[in-house]
């Protein structure tokens, strides 16, 4: 996860008649554009990179297991989130005591930094088992495709649904990057992170049963046979 820091802002000063017309509160909420948020998302999938692992690495990573005795997993993909952001504000401040108001302007760019799939080492390299996993571990790559072609509009969703952001007050400017960006970093990101996790439920899906079945009976038993091997090996 990357995030690039505060961007410079447009500050405009209150003028006295404005404030002694109303209080500097009210002037904040009445003068200032509303908070903004732009999303923008890389659909460009990352390079991927292919590893050998463990059969009980691999099961611990899609399980939460190492015991393959128990349920095994002969693969695993995964991708790593990146969320960066730069963010700035709308500005009032008040000529007489210095203190600032601003509403957050953000603009978020979303997609993956990295692909690894992952097969276990018991399958030889170009073995029909081997591009049975790999061809298995291509549909979770397939979906965290797919779910990138509909996260802007479902982050924005979620945005949406949310109260809108506060002003927020600081008396110098330091502070106010300060203020500013806990309001990205505590309110906005964790929706965004909610709806990027989203794609796990896809993820299990895929890994059904049914599919873990096919794929263990697959390429006439040798599957099979390799995992039998490996637990043998165990004894």
């Amino acid at each position: 996860m990357s995030c690039i820091k505060f961007a410079a802002v447009a500050a405009l000063v209150l003028l006295q008649g404005l404030a002694q017309a109303s209080s500097f509160a009210q002037a904040c909420e009445r003068e200032l554009a509303p908070a903004e948020v732009v999303v923008n998302v890389n659909t460009q999938l990352p390079d991927i990179e292919t590893r050998s692992t463990t059969l009980a690495d691999a099961t611990n990573a899609v399980h939460g297991t190492t015991d393959i005795t128990r349920i095994a997993a002969l693969g695993h993909t995964t991708a790593t989130r990146n969320i960066a952001y730069e963010f700035g504000a709308d500005i009032l401040v008040d000529e007489k005591t210095g203190r600032q108001c601003a509403r957050l302007a953000v603009d978020f760019e979303l997609g993956y930094s990295t692909m690894v799939i992952e097969i276990a080492r018991d399958f030889a390299p170009h073995s029909c088992g081997y591009r049975e996993v790999m061809a298995h571990e291509m549909e979770h790559v397939r979906i965290f495709e797919q779910n990138l072609l509909t996260l802007k509009e479902r982050v924005m969703r979620s945005l949406a649904d949310m109260p809108a952001l506060p002003v927020v007050y600081a008396s110098s400017d330091e502070e106010l990057a300060r203020v500013l960006e806990a309001q990205v970093t505590d309110i906005l990101m964790p929706r965004i992170v909610a709806v990027m996790d989203e794609v796990r439920a896809q993820h299990a899906e895929l890994d059904s049963h049914e599919e873990s079945n096919r794929v263990f009976n697959a390429c006439d038993g040798e599957v099979r046979a390799t995992l039998r091997e490996a637990l043998a090996a165990l004894r």
